[in-house]
């Protein structure tokens, strides 16, 4: 688990409900949820060449004569033409070479590389559209899971909340719900949370919600329902949520379904 404080929305403040909602500020702030990364995680290029130092392998000090000099030397020249994918695919390759197979620190410096390229190409993501924004959870995991497979410790990686704070701020808002959710089950974060995910709830919901086709505006609904059922039974001094169901056509924010399932809101129900 990282060792970065959570910053928490404890308080959702309405906007105008004739345009799409930007995320909603903290209390006293005009910004989304600033995230506290690790001095590691910047995005870019940057980002990449850091986790070398944070995984105590330098690049400069693998030797020209080292295992696997050649193939980190090719990954950063990619990385500098800003070309990740390439990176990714040649690093995949290292990492799984057997003969020579990688050393231990040759092994460690390219999946670091790998972990931290790809989860900077994965919040470059420059499309909005649903579709593709949508599949952000899966490559979130699937991350995760190669992550796993090359043994990149878990206290150097992106910590579920923070991927969420990321993902909100940038306005991915699947990949936030997943991200928070999997901080929930985790134990990471509890009921001084329950602001932020009313915020991702109620901006998810709204982007849906508003959309054209009828099966993302069901989903939407049913976002809005549930973030203003998180603002009953949280009392939380605003809800934008039910502003939004009023102006889709709803009379009564009561009279709609939730997410019955939403952990944050059962977790309320047994308290």
């Amino acid at each position: 688990m990282s060792s970065t404080p959570l910053r928490v929305v404890s308080n959702v403040t309405e906007q105008p409900y004739s345009k799409p909602r930007e995320p909603i500020p903290e209390p006293g702030s005009e910004k989304a949820p600033a995230t506290s990364l690790p001095k590691w995680a910047i995005p870019g290029l940057a980002g990449a060449l850091l986790v070398v130092g944070i995984l105590g392998f330098a690049l400069g000090s693998v030797s020209p004569t080292s295992d696997m000099a050649r193939e980190i030397q090719q990954i950063k020249e990619y990385l500098t033409k800003g070309q990740p994918s390439i990176a990714i695919a040649l690093a995949e390759n290292a990492l799984n070479q057997q003969n020579p197979a990688p050393s231990p620190q040759a092994k460690a410096t390219i999946a670091g590389i790998r972990y931290v390229t790809a989860m900077d190409d994965l919040f470059a993501t420059p499309s909005r559209d649903e579709s593709t924004v949508s599949q952000m959870p899966l490559k979130w995991l699937a991350i995760e899971k190669k992550a796993d497979t090359y043994q990149v410790p878990k206290s150097y990686r992106l910590a579920p909340m923070t991927v969420a704070q990321r993902a909100y701020s940038a306005g991915f808002w699947p990949l936030a719900d997943a991200a928070f959710r999997k901080a929930w089950d985790a134990g990471d974060v509890g009921m001084e949370s329950v602001g932020t995910v009313y915020a991702i709830r109620r901006n998810w919901g709204h982007w849906l919600a508003f959309a054209t086709s009828s099966q993302s505006r069901d989903q939407g609904v049913r976002l809005l329902a549930t973030a203003h059922a998180l603002a009953r039974a949280y009392s939380l001094q605003n809800d934008p949520a039910c502003g939004d169901l009023i102006q889709l056509g709803y009379t009564d924010c009561n009279a709609v379904t939730p997410d019955s399932a939403d952990p944050v809101l059962l977790a309320a129900t047994k308290n």
